[in-house]
Parts: structure tokens; C-alpha cells; sequence
């Protein structure tokens, strides 16, 4: 459909699209061809399983040259997000979990936005704390977070340098993540910081190894991803 001048739309559960990896790199990014790849149950996805988790696509994607990752936490993220990638050229994911899309929270103050990324919380805060998708909204959770700045991704990949420019002042910086460590958002993020001259401290919270099957809350608790989590690391 692609070579034919159309531009194809497809939905598929993140465990899914590992299966995938060689059409999207060979038969979709090497050619330059358009598709959008709408990919469900990103994260924990609870009661379907520990196969069912989407716990790997961030990291294998971003081997891909020149592929898009959107990561959109709201309904009006999503349509956006939608609208984004079917104007765009090549290979878009766009990765939501299974899960009601929210409402943007209102518990943090919005100091700037764009396209990439959107600031909120103290502008003048010492710690940061970046993340992306459903952890947004564990972040608001936390009773310490309003005297942090906080970076929501809104794309991940290729990752926005200014988002890194962004906390460079501070002196501590926090990235959470609901994906594996190796390859993911959080490491790009840390390893963009130091290019930069970032004298703080940068601490990533992200999986390492596999995760069982229970309910996505216990989970986020599990590996040091709730709000509770959160807090301890911003009191640290």
C-alpha cells in the first residue's frame, strides 16, 4: 500500500511488533516508506500476562534510522499524536498502554510546551524529573513533586535536546521510565546530559530483566515506578 502512494495505518500489541522488527526496518525505514503503527498494551499491561508486556519496543525502535516514537498520555495527545504521524514521512510509532486514556491532569503548573515535550512544576527547582506516558500521571501523584521541575516527553524518539537543555541548571535529575533500562529513553537522556557538561546527579529508574504477570499497580511498585517510588527518590 505504502509503494503505491497510499499511507497504511496499523494497530498492533507492543509484544507483537517484536515480531515485526524486520519488516520495519527492511521492508518499511530502508526504503523511506510511510506507516504509521499504532502500538497498543505499551508498559504493563496486568492481566494479559507476562508475554503481553510492552516492555521492549522503545529500545529495539531506536536502533531503526529514522524512525519516530510519539508517546502521547492524554485523548487530546493521542488525536494529535494521529494527526502528527499521518502527515509525517517514514516510520512513525505512536505506543499507548492498556489503559483509558485521561484527561490532562491539572495537579502541576504548565510553564512551556511544543511538539517534543512540555515543562512543568518549579522553574527554579534543584531537581528535575523526566519521564514519559502513563508515569506522567504517577509523577502528579507524588506529594513532592511541585517542588521539582517536570519534563513529560511527549516524543521520545529521536529524542528533543532541548528537553536535556532544559534541566541542565539543576542538580538533580530523575528520569523514569516503564521499559528496560538497556536501549531506552532514560539512558539516551543521561548520556545526552554529560554530553552537555551536566555536573549533577543523574539517576535512572527503569526495568532490568523480565516482569510477572500481576496487576499493572503492583507492578509500577514492584520496579520502583509508582508514586511512592517517586517520592522517595525526589527526597533523596
Amino acid at each position: 500500500l505504502a509503494k503505491q502512494g497510499m499511507r497504511p495505518v496499523t494497530a498492533l500489541y507492543s509484544t507483537f511488533l517484536q515480531r515485526a522488527f524486520d519488516q520495519l526496518l527492511h521492508d518499511v525505514a530502508l526504503q523511506g516508506l510511510p506507516l504509521v503503527v499504532a502500538v497498543d498494551r505499551a508498559g504493563f499491561v496486568g492481566a494479559d500476562g507476562a508475554t503481553h508486556h510492552g516492555l521492549y519496543d522503545v529500545a529495539f525502535c531506536a536502533s531503526i534510522p529514522g524512525a519516530r516514537v510519539l508517546a502521547p498520555t492524554t485523548q487530546a495527545e493521542l488525536r494529535t499524536a494521529l494527526r502528527v504521524a499521518f502527515a509525517a514521512s517514514g516510520l512513525t510509532l505512536i505506543r499507548y498502554p492498556r489503559d483509558k486514556a485521561p484527561a490532562q491532569s491539572d495537579a502541576l503548573p504548565l510553564l512551556a510546551q511544543n511538539d517534543a515535550f512540555d515543562v512543568f512544576g518549579d522553574p527554579n527547582a534543584a531537581c528535575a524529573l523526566i519521564t514519559y506516558g502513563r508515569l506522567f500521571f504517577e509523577a502528579c501523584k507524588a506529594p513532592g513533586i511541585r517542588q521539582a521541575k517536570v519534563i513529560k516527553l511527549k516524543q521520545i524518539l529521536p529524542l528533543d535536546f532541548a528537553a536535556v537543555r532544559a534541566v541542565l541548571g539543576c542538580e538533580r535529575v530523575l528520569f523514569f521510565e516503564e521499559g528496560m533500562r538497556t536501549g531506552g529513553v532514560g539512558e539516551r537522556f543521561g548520556a545526552a546530559l554529560l554530553a552537555q557538561g551536566f555536573g549533577g546527579t543523574f539517576a535512572l529508574h527503569a526495568l532490568e530483566g523480565f516482569a510477572r504477570h500481576a496487576p499493572v499497580q503492583v507492578l509500577l511498585a514492584e520496579h520502583g515506578l509508582d508514586a511512592a517510588a517517586m517520592e522517595t527518590a525526589l527526597c533523596g
